[in-house]
């Protein structure tokens, strides 16, 4: 039955031979080795048993590309191992030839059944390498109570390695909470963390424990861990060195057994070699980093991703998705990675009357979504600070471009010089911006100065209202709220 998970090993051949040299080879008898003669009985077997390797032997006399495209394009999360062909085959994980050694054959059939357990056990899903050796570092690092930090883009999957590291080690059986750093404010982020006491702020009308008090021998999942201020990088870091916090607004120390998993999409290095993320909290927290590549890296995951999706939603996966199809969505890059592919996927099923994914819905889809793509934010290597100044500048800039279009319009208008009753009179267009910035003048301005002229000039011409001043100038509304605290505007 499509989707589950037996480990056993199904061999295609009609030599009894090769049945006892892959037994021999493999270190765990409880692995079971089951044997079909034709291709007809090894499909019928794999979509009854969906065992997650498969030998084809040369003696089976079976075209290996032919069955590498039916298995793949029904069983995706399969690999297929040749026995005794010249060379390695298109689809196949690896080749044996009958000059092999027994040592080295068995070493690689046993690295490849490791490898599918090790996905088993993560509830990971693929046949790249790269996912194969992410399963395998979390198995590694989740017996210990090292501190871990998980990197790669958005949509990839980094909650579930977290939650896989948590049910793998010792704290399996407690708490796993997860916060999403990003997504709050620095206060309630504080508040959330460590708790507060009553009192400590307005609507603080009772004291609330944080997640490091509540986990006790938990696990705390911190996701966008760039994302968070200095102020609560320090309160972190001390947690890191000695368990120790204070609820905000208290002044009693307390102390955290959990243990910390750590995510970022960005590249938290630049941002300590910038002087945006504290050095000691960096290695404090990266004890251990385990990558995930994007879907663009690995896209022999796609289709196997495709199949669990669909199978969540109790559909079989090749009623669902033709094997041409699964072809179109290999192809493309999936910018979202296993997030967006996944709401693609459920989306059309339920969209669909008869729960089929056909070529036109990706088509589409990747058409309109290449359209999109071109829109979404690229990687410049700044700071989110620095961003939001460059935007301000450039809404000066467009000012200053317009002021000065304006300036020649009314002096190209206007008469040079005429002469009237009185005698040739000389008439002159002398242009005086009221803003005190000298665009014309040899005075260079601090760019802090010109930022909060900026919003100044804007907030009076919108009368205070920010949400109209954060839109002339381009920023995000609270954005401007933080730099209104920041150069201390008081408007009225």
């Amino acid at each position: 039955m499509n989707g589950q998970t037996n480990l056993d090993v199904l061999l295609i051949s009609e030599e009894g031979d090769d049945f006892q040299f892959i037994r021999s080879c493999l270190d765990s008898k409880e692995i079971a080795v089951k044997l079909a003669s034709s291709a007809a009985a090894a499909l019928k077997m794999i979509e009854k048993d969906y065992p997650k390797i498969v030998i084809l032997s040369n003696t089976a006399n079976i075209p290996p590309a032919v069955l590498a495209v039916k298995v793949h394009g029904a069983f995706p999360s399969i690999d297929i191992i040749g026995l005794g062909f010249d060379s390695d085959i298109v689809g196949f994980l690896f080749n044996i030839t009958r000059h092999e050694s027994h040592e080295l054959a068995g070493l690689r059939v046993n690295k490849a059944i490791r490898d599918h357990l090790a996905l088993i056990k993560c509830g990971l899903v693929g046949r790249s390498p790269s996912i194969k050796e992410v399963a395998n570092a979390i198995l590694s690092g989740a017996p210990t109570d090292l501190s871990i930090l998980l990197t790669g883009p958005s949509g990839v999957g980094k909650e579930v390695a977290a939650r896989a590291i948590h049910n793998n080690s010792k704290r399996g059986g407690n708490q796993f909470y997860s916060v999403n750093c990003g997504a709050l404010t620095e206060g309630v982020l504080s508040s959330e963390l460590f708790g507060h006491e009553r009192g400590a702020f307005t609507g603080a009308v009772s004291q609330k424990s944080g997640v490091f008090e509540s986990a006790g021998d938990g696990t705390i999942f911190l996701d966008e861990i760039g994302e968070i201020s200095p102020e609560t990088q320090v309160k972190l870091l001390r947690v890191l060195e000695d368990g120790s916090f204070y609820r905000v607004g208290g002044n009693k120390m307390l102390k955290s057994k959990a243990r910390i998993i750590a995510a970022t999409n960005r590249d938290l290095f630049a941002e300590v070699s910038s002087g945006r993320f504290r050095q000691d909290l960096y290695y404090r927290l990266r004890v251990v980093e385990i990558r995930i590549s994007s879907l663009r890296e690995r896209q022999e995951d796609i289709a196997a991703l495709a199949e669990k999706f669909v199978s969540d939603l109790g559909i079989e996966f090749h009623q669902a998705i033709a094997p041409e199809v699964i072809d179109i969505m290999a192809r493309h890059d999936w910018p979202g990675n296993g997030r967006e592919l996944r709401n693609f996927v459920e989306s059309r099923i339920a969209l669909s009357a008869d729960k089929i994914i056909t070529r036109t819905d990706v088509e589409n889809y990747i058409r309109d979504s290449g359209y999109e793509r071109r829109h979404l934010p690229m990687v410049t290597g700044i700071s989110p600070e620095t961003a939001e100044r460059q935007v301000i500048l450039q809404a000066i800039m467009g000012l200053r471009n317009e002021i000065s279009a304006l300036k020649e319009l009314i002096t190209d208008n206007l008469p040079k010089a005429h002469d009237g009753i009185l005698g040739r009179t000389e008439v002159r267009a002398e242009w005086r911006p009221e803003s005190p910035i000298e665009w014309e003048s040899e005075v260079v301005k601090p760019v802090d100065d010109l930022e909060k002229e900026a919003i100044v000039a804007a907030l009076r011409k919108f009368r205070g209202n920010r949400r109209k001043a954060a839109r002339a100038l381009g920023v995000g509304e609270r954005t401007l709220y933080r730099k209104i605290a920041k150069y201390g505007l008081h408007l009225n």
